[in-house]
C-alpha cells in the first residue's frame, strides 16, 4: 500500500508552483523527484534498474534523434525530428570525438531495425537506441520515449528523476509522481522500508519533503529483517541437506545425470565430502563483444537426402532418449507441475454431445473432460511482453512458469553464455547483464529481478495472486534449480549455426518433457531459429512473432486443434525447406542435419 499521502502531495506541488511564480524565469522549470534510500549496500546488494512510462510527458523539449533508414528519415523530416542516415553513421563510426559529441547532444536515440544491429555499443552506456519498426508511428514512439523515466541504483543511495514541468497542470504532476514513486517502491527489496525520504522540487526552487521513516519504525523494520534472514538461512540449509540426501538415492537410470556439486575435502582419499548447492542469478558487469552485419546473400537450405517427416505418435520414446527424459522429468516432483495449468483452472465431465468437434477435450470412460480457466476474465497485453533470459537459469524458469500460468503473449530473447546478440542489448538497456530482464511495451515498464517481474505480471495481467510454488522465496529458487539439475548446463551456452533466410517456428510448452528436449538443443540454433512456444519460451532471433501459450485450460488449445487437426507438441514448421513435422527426436536430428555449422 502506498504511504504517499494524496493531500500532502497536492499541498507540496502547490507550494512548488507558488514559489516559482514569485520570480519569473526565462525558461520552464522542471519538477524533480529526489529519493533517498536506506538499508541498501551498493557493493553487496543487487543494483536494481527499471523504466516506467508516465501518463504525461515530463520533459517535452527532450532532444531525441532518429538513426534511420530511408523510410524513417522521410518520416522524421515530416515531424521535424532530428535524424541521421546510414551514410552519416558510417562516416562517424571511426571518429570517437564525433560519436561523443553526438551522444552528448541528445538525451535519447531511436533506430530502425536494419541499423540497430550495427551500433550495439556505439553511443555508450544509457544511450542504446530504442527499436522502431515500420509498423509503428514514429511520432508516437518519440512521445513514448519522452514519457519514460528510468530508476537505476548506482554507487550512492540517492537518485533523482524528472517527473514534470511547471507548464503542466498540478493534477498531471501529481499523477506522474504517484506512478513514479509506486514503481520505484516495487523495485526495492523491502519496498517502503528501504525509502528514507522523498523530496519534490523545481529546477530553481527549494525541496519539499514528502516521506520520512521514524526511528522506531526503522528499528522495528530492521529487527524483522534480521529475523527473516535467519529463518531464510535455516530453510536454505534444510533444503540443501534434503536435496543432497535425495540425490544419493537416485535410481540407476539417473546416475549419469546427477547434479554436479562443488566439493571440498581434506584429502583425496576421504570417503565423504562436504557438498553445497549454489544458486544465483548470472551477473556479468563486463561488456560483451559487439556484433556486425554483412551483406552476403542468404544461403539456400534443403532437407536431408531421402528425408520424410515421421507420423505423429502419442507418448513415443525413441531409442537413446531415456536418460534425457528422466532428467527432464525432475521438474514434476520438484516444481509440482507449476506452469501446467492456467490461472483458475477447472475441469468438468460432460456428455460428448456437449463438446463440438473442433473443441479441445479429453476422453474419459465414454465422457468428455472439458477444461476451463479464468484467463478470459483477465486483461491481455496489446503488444507481446519482452523477456531476456536463458534456459539454464532457475530465476528465468520462475518467470517462464508465471507466463505459462497467465497464458500471456511474450517474446523470450535467448541470452546464453557468450551470446553476441542480446546480452549486449540488455547491458545497454538496463546497465548490467543480469537475467531475467523484462520490458513491457504496453506500459513502458522495464525491470530486473524475477520476483518483481512475477508480481508485476500477476497484478497487471492476472487477478493479483501468485501461485504458491512461485511465492516461497528462496525455496522456489532452490526447487527451480533442482528441477534443471540433471541437464548438466545444456541450453545455457551459445553455439554458432548457419543462418536460414526465414525463421523456423517451433511449437512447444514449458513443462512437457519432450518439449524440454528440443529447448536443450536451442543454443545450436540461437542464430537461426524462431521458436513459438505454447507454455514455455519463445526465442526469436530475426523477425518478431507473438507467442501463443497453451497450458491446461488455455483457449488456445482449441485454436491449435482447429489448425492442425490434432494436439501434440513439439511441432515445427520450416519455411526454408517446407518441412512440417512432429516428434522431438526426429526434430532434433533434422535441425542438426540442416543447420549445424
Amino acid at each position: 500500500m502506498s504511504k504517499l499521502q494524496t493531500e500532502a502531495l497536492k499541498e507540496a506541488i502547490s507550494q512548488v508552483v507558488a514559489d516559482s511564480k514569485e520570480k519569473n524565469r526565462k525558461f520552464t522549470e522542471t519538477v524533480e523527484l529526489q529519493i533517498g534510500l536506506k538499508n541498501y549496500d551498493p557493493q553487496k546488494d543487487k543494483r536494481f534498474s527499471g523504466s516506467v512510462k508516465l501518463p504525461h510527458i515530463p520533459r517535452p523539449k527532450m532532444k531525441v534523434c532518429m538513426l534511420g533508414d530511408a523510410q524513417h528519415v522521410e518520416e522524421a523530416e515530416k515531424i521535424g525530428l532530428d535524424y541521421m542516415d546510414v551514410e552519416a553513421l558510417k562516416k562517424m563510426n571511426k571518429n570517437k570525438k564525433l560519436v561523443k559529441k553526438l551522444a552528448k547532444k541528445y538525451h535519447a536515440f531511436l533506430a530502425s531495425e536494419a541499423i540497430i544491429k550495427q551500433i550495439p555499443r556505439l553511443l555508450g552506456p544509457g544511450k542504446f537506441p530504442t527499436l522502431v519498426t515500420h509498423q509503428e508511428s514514429l511520432e508516437s514512439k518519440v512521445n513514448e520515449t519522452k514519457a519514460t523515466v528510468k530508476f537505476q541504483l548506482k554507487k550512492v543511495l540517492c537518485m533523482g528523476v524528472a517527473v514534470g514541468n511547471l507548464s503542466m497542470e498540478e493534477k498531471q504532476i501529481q499523477q506522474n509522481i504517484q506512478m513514479s514513486v509506486n514503481f520505484l517502491v516495487s523495485l526495492l527489496k523491502k519496498n517502503w522500508q528501504n525509502v528514507r525520504c522523498l523530496y519534490i522540487k523545481s529546477t530553481m526552487g527549494k525541496p519539499y519533503r514528502q516521506h520520512k521513516i521514524s526511528l522506531a519504525l526503522a528499528a522495528a523494520a530492521n529487527h524483522r529483517f534480521l529475523l527473516l534472514r535467519r529463518l531464510r538461512f535455516l530453510l536454505c540449509a534444510c533444503c540443501a541437506a534434503m536435496a543432497a540426501t535425495a540425490l544419493h538415492h537416485l535410481p540407476p537410470l539417473l546416475l549419469s545425470r546427477r547434479l554436479r556439486f562443488s566439493s571440498s575435502a581434506t584429502t583425496a582419499s576421504t570417503s565423504t565430502s562436504r557438498r553445497t548447492i549454489r544458486l544465483s542469478a548470472q551477473l556479468d558487469d563486463t561488456a560483451a563483444a559487439s556484433t556486425s552485419t554483412s551483406d552476403k546473400p542468404a544461403a539456400s537450405f534443403a532437407p536431408p537426402p531421402d528425408f520424410k517427416p515421421p507420423e505423429p505418435k502419442t507418448f513415443e520414446v525413441k531409442p537413446g532418449q531415456s536418460d534425457d527424459i528422466a532428467t527432464a522429468s525432475l521438474a514434476i516432483p520438484f516444481r509440482l507441475g507449476t506452469g501446467v495449468f492456467t490461472l483458475g483452472y477447472s475441469v468438468s465431465l460432460v456428455s460428448p454431445d456437449e463438446v463440438s468437434p473442433d473443441e479441445y477435450a479429453l476422453d474419459f470412460q465414454g465422457r468428455k473432460v472439458k477444461e476451463s480457466s479464468k484467463i478470459g476474465q483477465c486483461p491481455r497485453p496489446e503488444k507481446p511482453i519482452e523477456i531476456y533470459e536463458f534456459e539454464g537459469c532457475p530465476f528465468c524458469r520462475k518467470v517462464r512458469e508465471m507466463v505459462a500460468v497467465l497464458d500471456l503473449d511474450v517474446l523470450f530473447y535467448p541470452c546464453p553464455k557468450n551470446g553476441p546478440t542480446f546480452r549486449p542489448k540488455v547491458l545497454e538497456m538496463g546497465g548490467k547483464q543480469q537475467f531475467p530482464y523484462m520490458v513491457d511495451p504496453n506500459t513502458g515498464v522495464a525491470m530486473y529481478e524475477s520476483d518483481a517481474i512475477i508480481k508485476y505480471l500477476a497484478d497487471k495481467y492476472g487477478d493479483g495472486t501468485v501461485p504458491i510454488m512461485l511465492s516461497l522465496g528462496v525455496l522456489t529458487t532452490i526447487t527451480a534449480g533442482l528441477a534443471m539439475s540433471g541437464r548438466r548446463g545444456k541450453g545455457s551456452k551459445y553455439t554458432p549455426a548457419k543462418l536460414p533466410p526465414q525463421p523456423i517456428e517451433l511449437w512447444a510448452y514449458e513443462v512437457w518433457i519432450l518439449c524440454i528436449l528440443i529447448r536443450l538443443h536451442l543454443p545450436l540454433l540461437v542464430a537461426c531459429c524462431q521458436i513459438q512456444n505454447l507454455t514455455g519460451a519463445c526465442f526469436i532471433i530475426r523477425d518478431l512473432l507473438s507467442v501463443k501459450y497453451c497450458a491446461r485450460g488455455s483457449p488456445r488449445r482449441r485454436e491449435f486443434l482447429k489448425k492442425y487437426g490434432i494436439f501434440q507438441a513439439p511441432y515445427i514448421e520450416d519455411p526454408n525447406t517446407g518441412v512440417k513435422m512432429f516428434e522431438s527426436a526426429d526434430i532434433i536430428d533434422y535441425l542438426r542435419a540442416t543447420y549445424a555449422a
